[in-house]
């Protein structure tokens, strides 16, 4: 006695709608202990609104419906309830699947048999987009044929479909099962080597598997002898322009126009010493001038923890309360659980942001203060800033708009891809690593062409990526851990 798939399947299945697409659920509880594959049929007795339509049907996964954790194997197989199978399984056993559960659903494929040359009229579904086809010649001995294949990068091998094949060419049974769009199915592989050439004379020398499918499906290993590439074009000129173009910069309001002017407090002699190093070094990069305003704000210098290195600081307080609030323009922190799952992801920590974003000319001189000299040996230095200064209370606002008006032409050049931004963290999403490393490019010339500071280091490409106080891998995120200093000495110690 020989088993078919259909022996060995629960017959559990029903449809419970009466437009396409039916769905498929199930008549009573199904446990999957493993993340074996598991068959499925048809309960006669409870068929429900099975489509009564002739021709072949589609099978595959409902994306509202079926649990995440369920794989379908997509197929199509004849408008037959008594002899269609199911195939399942769970990529992350156990689980139990309710009774009522919608686990797939079918669809027509509106087709018409090919004997009937009478005209048809067919919906038009819009699945993906149209992958490239193009016209070969196989050839056995002296005998040659036509066909026209689609170039298939998901396929590992090339399939002809069986009635394409000559009668006359020789076929051989292979161990195991071909797996695709048409389900799983065994494997007939040509006896002979078959000599496939291109469009444009392109060789290549191959034995092609034959099964029951619709279209000739050209896999990676005639790709690979014909030498084809994939080409990601350069982004248009336009999106150049976008990004080089000069970006306006965001003019303050203020309550008053009356100059605020707070003395600049005595500092150590080393701190005098450290803060004048910090003044020629901003001085070099242009992110101060010389100034004679009459506005003055104290500054100061931190040591940065667990470094020998100091920051530059200004007391703003009193700035700020002359300056009107803007309103947050983005009230919360993007979360990477609502990306994709199983896509590719590199995160961007700009550097120094703030000193790379310009303050309108009219409202730098307020950002003034003064650098004081050892026993007052000589007149005290005045500088203002020409950036965004650390401290004022709309830096963050200005930053978070600017930014995001630089990527905004990446995001258009690269629509397949997901960016998120906050502040100075850039996250790039993809759904392939060759999408990604597009948007990547396109989003780090973006951010060097407008000035920013990028650090080969800071740029993560590989998991764990550490975004937002998070700590993403490649199938949780979690809060990065947090380190507690029990001994406190300096404030440093609590930064």
């Amino acid at each position: 006695m020989t088993y078919t798939d259909h022996d060995m399947a629960q017959p559990i299945l029903t449809t419970n709608s009466k437009y396409t697409p039916y769905r498929l659920k199930l008549t009573e509880g199904l446990h999957l202990k493993d993340d074996n594959w598991n068959f499925v049929s048809v309960d006669n007795s409870e068929q429900g609104t099975w489509p009564r339509v002739k021709g072949k049907l589609i099978v595959v996964g409902d994306c509202k419906h079926t649990p995440k954790e369920i794989e379908i194997l997509p197929g199509t197989f004849d408008n037959n309830p008594g002899k269609f199978v199911l195939w399942l399984r769970c990529t992350h056993p156990p689980t139990f699947l309710p009774k009522g559960q919608t686990v797939a659903q079918i669809i027509p494929t509106w087709e018409h048999p090919e004997e009937d040359n009478i005209p048809t009229a067919c919906p038009v579904h819009n699945i993906t987009e149209v992958k490239p086809q193009v016209g070969c010649e196989l050839q056995v001995g002296d005998e040659a044929i036509n066909i026209t294949g689609l170039l298939h990068t998901d396929m590992d091998v090339t399939v002809i479909p069986a009635k394409h094949w000559p009668s006359r060419w020789a076929l051989e049974n292979v161990a195991g099962h071909v797996q695709g769009i048409g389900g799983m199915q065994l494997a007939k592989q040509s006896k002979s080597v078959v000599q496939i050439k291109g469009p444009k004379g392109q060789l290549a020398s191959l034995r092609p598997f034959v099964l029951d499918y619709r279209k000739p499906l050209l896999g990676r290993d005639l790709m690979a002898q014909w030498g084809v590439t994939i080409d990601i074009p350069d982004p248009p000129q336009d999106f150049w322009a976008a990004v080089a173009e000069e970006h306006p910069t965001h003019k303050l309001n203020w309550k008053t126009d009356a100059p605020v002017w707070v003395e600049q407090w005595p500092l150590s002699k080393q701190k005098l010493k450290v803060l004048e190093e910090l003044m020629e070094e901003q001085l070099a990069k242009g992110h101060i001038v010389e100034t004679t305003s009459p506005w003055n704000s104290p500054v100061f210098v931190i040591r940065k923890p667990g470094k020998d290195k100091w920051r530059l600081l200004q007391d703003l307080r009193q700035i700020n309360n002359v300056i009107e609030d803007m309103g947050s323009l983005q009230p919360g922190m993007p979360t990477p659980t609502m990306l994709p799952q199983n896509w590719k992801l590199a995160v961007i920590d700009i550097k120094d942001c703030f000193f790379h974003i310009p303050l309108h000319p009219d409202d730098a001189p307020r950002f003034a203060f003064s650098v004081p000299t050892i026993n007052r040996e000589a007149p005290r230095k005045r500088y203002h800033w020409r950036v965004l200064p650390q401290g004022m209370k709309v830096s963050p606002i200005i930053c978070q708009w600017y930014v995001a008006s630089l990527l905004s032409p990446v995001r258009v050049a690269a629509e397949k891809a997901i960016i998120h931004h906050y502040m100075d963290d850039v996250l790039v999403c993809a759904p392939t690593d060759d999408v990604l490393s597009h948007a990547l490019d396109l989003t780090i010339n973006a951010l060097v062409v407008a000035g920013f500071e990028l650090q080969e280091d800071k740029v993560q490409r590989m998991p764990p990526w550490r975004y937002l106080g998070l700590e993403i891998g490649k199938r949780t995120i979690v809060p990065q851990k947090l380190e507690i200093k029990a001994k406190i000495q300096t404030l440093a110690d609590v930064h």
